[in-house]
């Protein structure tokens, strides 16, 4: 909803959480731009070979935006991630 506390509002109560969000909104403009440049008419797969070099651009930014959720907000907020909480299930 639009009318409730979410994660931005708690982070905003969070000392340098202002700077985090703000980090993060530019990073997400970033990759929305990249991807909206990207052809609508091709797969994957071919976009690897005639796109390569935009899609690898297009995985650091995502990279850059992943450190803002596991190492910048959880410290942040306090959280621990531990080698075990990666794993993927």
């Amino acid at each position: 909803g639009n009318d409730g506390i979410g994660w931005k509002e708690y982070l905003q109560s969070v000392t340098g959480g202002e700077e985090l969000i703000a980090r993060t909104e530019a990073q997400m403009a970033i990759i929305n731009d990249m991807l909206n440049k990207l052809p609508t008419d091709q797969t994957l797969e071919q976009q690897l070979t005639t796109n390569f070099a935009v899609l690898a651009d297009l995985h650091n930014e995502l990279q850059k935006h992943t450190r803002n959720y596991k190492s910048d907000m959880s410290s942040l907020l306090g959280i621990t991630i531990t080698f075990s909480s990666g794993d993927g299930d």
